[in-house]
């Protein structure tokens, strides 16, 4: 009786020990996964823009393969036009993990699967690089859109779709539509105020005139008087 209850002890502390180096060691994988996520933002967004190139439109590179001397190809300027759209948010990632309107779904189906897209697969290949430049531009302020869409569908999944009946298709890739606004709605977001306000050199065209219309000083009270004067005489 005493030996088993000493070699259950035992395996209680054995077990006990082991919880502790498991715990131990998770919370290390957690702190390293933290650091990693501040050091390696920028290829987070790459490998999730990655993602949605390769979910959204695989088999169909001239969606997202860049041409040199080109604008950006179709799917990532949608993407880019929703971050300058107020209706989405501003950030890359916020707008390529946005949710549905019912929170059930991501707007960008691809990215909800629970199996992330295997970029090594040679379905993705060249997916990253593509991404990175795309990613690259937006930093640097170079990136220019080759359309004016923020939403993309199969032509069976637009052809009988609510969403897309009020808007215009104004690109076309092999294997989606590419959708705007229709003419005279604008929803762009409002651009910064100019960095010349900071140093006080904005041109004319920039901002309003740099010195007041309104009169340098008021005017002498024995102006106002024979104003007053005459208006009274008048009367």
């Amino acid at each position: 009786m005493k030996v088993s209850t000493y070699i259950a002890g035992i395996v209680a502390v054995a077990i006990a020990g082991l919880g502790g180096f498991k715990l131990a060691e998770w919370q290390g994988e957690q702190r390293l996964s933290a650091e990693s996520w501040s050091v390696s933002d920028a290829e987070y967004r790459i490998v999730k823009l990655a993602e949605a190139y390769c979910g959204e439109a695989k088999g169909q590179p001239d969606e997202w393969v860049w041409t040199d001397g080109q604008s950006a190809p179709l799917l990532p300027s949608a993407i880019y036009n929703r971050m300058e759209d107020k209706r989405w948010p501003v950030a890359l990632t916020r707008v390529l993990l946005q949710p549905n309107s019912k929170g059930t779904a991501l707007q960008i189906n691809a990215l909800g699967d629970a199996v992330p897209e295997n970029l090594l697969s040679e379905e993705c290949a060249g997916t990253r690089e593509a991404a990175a430049r795309a990613v690259k531009a937006m930093v640097d302020g170079t990136f220019v859109p080759s359309t004016t869409a923020h939403s993309w569908a199969t032509p069976k999944a637009a052809q009988d779709h609510a969403y897309f009946k009020s808007m215009e298709k104004v690109a076309e890739g092999s294997g989606h539509q590419y959708f705007a606004d229709a003419s005279g709605l604008s929803t762009v977001r409002p651009k910064p105020r100019p960095a010349c306000i900071a140093t006080n050199s904005c041109g004319g065209s920039e901002l309003a005139p740099l010195e007041s219309l309104r009169p340098k000083q008021r005017p002498i009270q024995s102006t106002i008087n024979d104003a007053v004067d005459e208006a009274l005489v008048q009367a």
